[in-house]
């Protein structure tokens, strides 16, 4: 029998350590992943293909609302359980998402059992239709010119500027917020390469940057300079991780930026 793949996204360590004991203790469950914010969850879910994932909705950089919402648009016959504090106003936004079910908290001990349960008898499985991504969503099975970036779904549904490039530091996704940040839009920084927001005396950054991100080394957070389109210099925090694949191969990374005046 073929075993059920939970993915578990909280921010919050030991509600991830409580929620896997219970997952440890059912015959044919298992943990194929786990998630600290909405832009991990994306990333591993996009690489894992789990059958259902497990979603608190108050987490940093993206929440959960958003990461549902962007895995049920990117990934077929996947189940979402929110699992959230007890609060009337979260029973509003699951009404709006494409989820399957809801468990709170205080008693995950007691409902979460049944809800994956639940989950698992209305996930029929098929073979998925094929859909029409928004254009702006690059897909793993496209041309190297378009990239199979699997993080490149998380990087256009950001609000925060984010930006996706290559192992040989080519810009493969800008969303709207690296657009307001740097002034260019993504017709204009796809396919460039990123040292084209660095202002001329740091490009040799970005080389000890790629050494980093080849070694599969994440950057924390920085502050440095780059350079608007209309050449006004900008200070900037920066914080870049390395993209996986589905077989966990380097191809590439994620910069978040904002502004450090802001």
């Amino acid at each position: 029998m073929q075993q059920l793949r939970i993915l578990i996204v909280d921010d919050f360590e030991p509600i991830r350590r409580g929620i896997r004991s219970i997952i440890s203790s059912h015959a044919g469950w298992f943990v194929c992943g786990e998630a600290a914010d909405g832009v991990e969850a994306v990333e591993q879910a996009v690489r894992l293909r789990p059958d259902i994932v497990l979603m608190d909705l108050s987490m940093p950089r993206m929440n959960g609302i958003e990461a549902t919402q962007l895995i049920a648009q990117t990934i077929s016959n996947v189940r979402v359980i929110i699992v959230s504090q007890n609060d009337s106003t979260v029973l509003q936004h699951v009404a709006a998402l494409p989820a399957h079910g809801l468990v709170t908290k205080s008693q995950l001990s007691y409902d979460l059992v049944p809800a994956i349960e639940a989950a698992i008898v209305a996930r029929k499985p098929a073979v998925p239709p094929k859909k029409r991504l928004p254009k702006e969503v690059l897909r793993q099975d496209q041309s190297p010119e378009r990239d199979g970036n699997p993080i490149a779904a998380i990087v256009h549904s950001s609000r925060q500027a984010m930006v996706g490039k290559d192992l040989d530091g080519m810009i493969r996704a800008w969303n709207k917020g690296a657009q307001r940040l740097f002034g260019y839009t993504a017709e204009e920084a796809i396919g460039k390469p990123i040292t084209l927001i660095f202002p001329a005396r740091l490009r040799s950054e970005e080389l000890q940057i790629l050494k980093k991100l080849r070694a599969g080394h994440a950057i924390e957070e920085f502050e440095t300079v780059r350079v608007r389109k209309n050449g006004a210099l900008l200070n900037v925090v920066l914080a870049i991780s390395p993209i996986v694949d589905r077989t966990g191969r380097i191809v590439g990374a994620r910069k978040l930026a904002r502004n450090s005046r802001a």
